[in-house]
């Protein structure tokens, strides 16, 4: 089972090592681009961090959660009370299905002392099928089914690609940035595709530096059923923190290719 620690907690220990340069990332909340490209969903307003994440943020996005143990700031107490759809991976193929969720307090055994209780414990249903994610107010994916592509790399480090496709058309993911050492700094994954004859390029990420740690595609496929590319990708820029983060092409904007979902931050020592 994994364990993790809150977010909150991150500044007392050295070892865990999250913090970074203070970065502003003040832009208007309806923001359709990002310097020349579009970005997969809105920025907040008056937002400042701690940590080397430019995009995406996490003020405005849904929820999603997997099954485990989680410290006080990573679940809140209205979450059981939202409705969820569970990603789940059969033998054959992945889909999505009303799952009914349970969360309740549970012990930290990272920072609670012997009379505390302050963590949570989450689960569902017990199935066959193995759990993937749970993911909040997102019905219109209950029932779908799909295929995850096959993928040759999960990790673009800048300056490389990698080409998909799905439904007779071509997807080009693709990263920029700088090696310093044996890490990366200003880094940027891109997502191109040809829409009415001209390129579009989708900014997916963009973070300043990473700890022993890089962006990686947990599944690419047409998860929401429009017959066009949806990405599962875990931003996290530490090797402490998982990230995963939902995009999909259906709630896209015109001139955009995905939009971000749902997203969670949760950390481990």
């Amino acid at each position: 089972m994994k364990i993790f620690i809150p977010l909150s907690l991150i500044t007392l220990f050295c070892s865990c090592n999250l913090l970074a340069k203070k970065t502003d990332t003040s832009l208007a909340k309806d923001s359709v681009s990002r310097g020349n490209y579009p970005v997969a969903a809105a920025y907040a307003t008056e937002a400042e961090y701690t940590n080397p994440t430019i995009f995406p943020i996490d003020s405005s996005y849904g929820k999603m959660i997997r099954v485990g143990n989680y410290h006080s700031d990573e679940v809140e107490e209205g979450d059981t009370a939202l409705t969820y759809v569970g990603l789940f991976r059969s033998a054959t193929d992945y889909y999505f299905k009303t799952a009914p969720v349970f969360i309740n307090h549970a012990k930290d055994a990272i920072v609670d002392e012997d009379d505390e209780i302050t963590g949570w414990e989450v689960k569902t249903t017990p199935t066959q099928d193995s759990s993937i994610f749970l993911i909040a107010n997102m019905q219109q994916l209950d029932g779908q089914r799909f295929n995850a592509l096959n993928l040759s790399k999960t990790q673009i480090l800048p300056g490389d690609s990698l080409e998909l496709f799905l439904e007779g058309k071509r997807y080009l993911l693709y990263a920029t940035g700088n090696r310093v050492g044996d890490s990366y700094e200003n880094y940027k994954l891109f997502l191109s595709a040809q829409r009415n004859g001209k390129a579009v390029v989708e900014l997916l990420a963009e973070i300043l530096s990473f700890d022993d740690q890089m962006v990686s595609i947990i599944l690419a496929g047409d998860l929401d059923g429009d017959k066009e590319l949806d990405l599962l990708i875990d931003t996290s820029y530490h090797y402490n923190l998982e990230a995963p983060t939902l995009y999909l092409s259906k709630p896209a904007a015109e001139g955009h290719l995905l939009k971000v979902v749902a997203r969670h931050n949760s950390v481990g020592c």
